[in-house]
């Protein structure tokens, strides 16, 4: 059998998160402010005694929180606000009847802010205030935050995808993980060439052979040395007057490397080191989503065309 790699460890992040891609895609944009919009139902400002009726708002596919933001009550005076629902906006309101009815205003607890979450399914809502006594301040806002993308879950597994892809055309290892180096014995030479780079040397490789019997024995860290400063070939040396066992090994995979591979456990550490990575996902995660309903994609030509500064071959 080949010098092959396994993975012992999956990545525990991805390089490229889920707001970057859809904000490339324009889908939605990441940010909280983008994805909130802020309507008033009734307006803020000073009303008499009486009932007043709101502006309906749509929430459809949205997170909706009513507001109720009381000012001054005069003295006496009452305020009480509930919520309406309707399909069509125009007409056919009912009550919201779950969570739709505010805390009765008073002078007592006026100046203050309430907050309801429509829970509803309906696609418009809008605030009714009846005032009694004297006038009031006080004004309703409805705060609608786009829900989760239902291509959401979708877009995530094409940004592993896309990884996965991306780090066997370019031959290395991104963001942090854990690798086996099979190989079927012991090279010739005085190093082992590890594969998936860059490796990092802050955790220790650990090297494993098995007899002929399948029993697994250590190769002793003290008997060589690790040397990833080279992030193209980083090897691991015999020591001076060390040798490689000479047990006779089993027929397949005698040896075994387990190693930390990757430029680190963040996408910032991987794009301080290879800006380029961000930007090829990217680009391979919306290739793929765009792509979705083809029965044939013809992945490699497309990976050709993007940027692989000095690109390894895989193993």
């Amino acid at each position: 059998m080949p010098a092959h790699v396994s993975v012992k460890t999956q990545p525990t992040v991805e390089p490229v998160s889920l707001a970057e891609l859809k904000a490339e895609l324009r889908l939605d944009s990441g940010s909280l402010a983008d994805n909130v919009t802020v309507s008033q139902s009734i307006a803020a400002g000073s009303y008499a005694v009486g009932t007043q009726t709101g502006s309906s708002v749509d929430v459809l596919g949205s997170q909706a929180l009513a507001v109720l933001d009381s000012k001054l009550n005069g003295s006496g005076g009452t305020v009480d606000v509930h919520l309406e629902e309707s399909d069509t906006g125009i007409s056919a309101w009912t009550d919201v009847v779950s969570g739709g009815v505010f805390t009765q205003v008073t002078t007592a607890n006026d100046g203050a802010t309430y907050e309801k979450a429509y829970t509803g399914a309906k696609r418009y809502v809008r605030a009714i205030g009846v005032i009694a006594g004297v006038a009031c301040e006080f004004g309703v806002s409805i705060h609608a935050k786009v829900g989760q993308s239902t291509e959401d879950d979708s877009l995530t597994s094409r940004i592993s995808e896309a990884r996965v892809l991306a780090e066997k055309y370019d031959g290395r290892s991104y963001v942090n993980r854990t690798l086996y180096y099979h190989l079927d014995s012991f090279p010739s030479a005085d190093y082992i060439v590890l594969p998936r780079p860059p490796v990092q040397s802050g955790t220790a490789p650990i090297i494993t052979y098995y007899d002929e019997d399948n029993a697994e024995l250590p190769f002793a860290a003290t008997s060589w040395t690790l040397v990833a400063t080279d992030i193209f070939r980083p090897r691991i040396y015999l020591n001076d007057g060390e040798s490689w066992p000479t047990t006779t090994l089993r027929e397949f995979s005698g040896v075994r490397v387990e190693y930390l591979a990757g430029y680190g456990a963040t996408a910032a550490a991987v794009f301080t080191e290879a800006p380029y990575i961000k930007r090829n996902i990217i680009r391979i995660a919306g290739y793929l989503h765009s792509h979705r309903a083809d029965e044939a994609v013809d992945m490699d030509a497309y990976l050709r065309l993007l940027s692989w500064p000095d690109r390894m071959l895989s193993v």
